[in-house]
């Protein structure tokens, strides 16, 4: 959120680990160590910390590095697995029902939990894929595979009520991966798709 340093992932002794880099300097810092991998690294609203998923679930370190703090379990694998709102109150998530997966809402503050149930919105789908907030936290962006047939859907919902809108792009049709983010407007989407074999 700072557009000064960056976060990814990049493989070390075979696992999946955690950096950041200033984007004035060369030289990336290390801030996970963990023995099981770690994944869809996202800031802060603040940049002070770093959220990730490992071990299905979503974790919390400092920007530098230090002791992770376990945030949510039984968050399931997403690209990313979470979204945190500009403000810092709300963090969406997916979760396992099952075969299925749900989206979920929880409060940062007393952590309470709800499922994300807005009809047209599926409420259990196979396959999740991603999700972010609106730079205006108005908005959560989600893209999710309902069933194998139907392919990708990109949906737009509303935050925290109103009607969902699915997006209709004929950029997804016979795509099986996307990710997406919203532009600084709160308006348009950037997608990035991958063809199916």
């Amino acid at each position: 959120p700072d557009g000064e340093t960056l976060a990814y992932t990049a493989t070390i002794n075979g696992i999946s680990q955690v950096f950041a880099r200033r984007l004035d300097s060369p030289i990336p810092a290390q801030v996970t160590r963990a023995l099981s991998p770690c994944r869809y690294p996202l800031w802060s609203p603040d940049s002070s910390r770093l959220f990730f998923w490992s071990d299905d679930s979503l974790w919390s370190i400092g920007a530098v590095g230090g002791e992770p703090v376990e945030v949510l379990k039984n968050v399931a694998s997403g690209s990313p697995a979470a979204a945190i709102s500009p403000d810092g109150k709300i963090v969406a998530f997916f979760q396992g029902e099952g075969a299925l997966n749900v989206l979920r809402l929880r409060r940062m503050a007393d952590g309470t939990t709800k499922t994300y149930e807005h009809t047209p919105f599926a409420a259990r789908f196979r396959t999740n894929g991603g999700m972010r907030f609106s730079p205006d936290g108005r908005k959560l962006l989600v893209w999710l595979m309902r069933d194998v047939d139907r392919g990708a859907e990109l949906w737009v919902l509303p935050f925290p009520e109103g009607q969902p809108q699915q997006v209709n792009c004929p950029l997804l049709t016979g795509f099986r991966a996307l990710s997406a983010n919203w532009m600084r407007d709160n308006r348009r989407i950037a997608l990035a798709t991958e063809a199916s074999p």
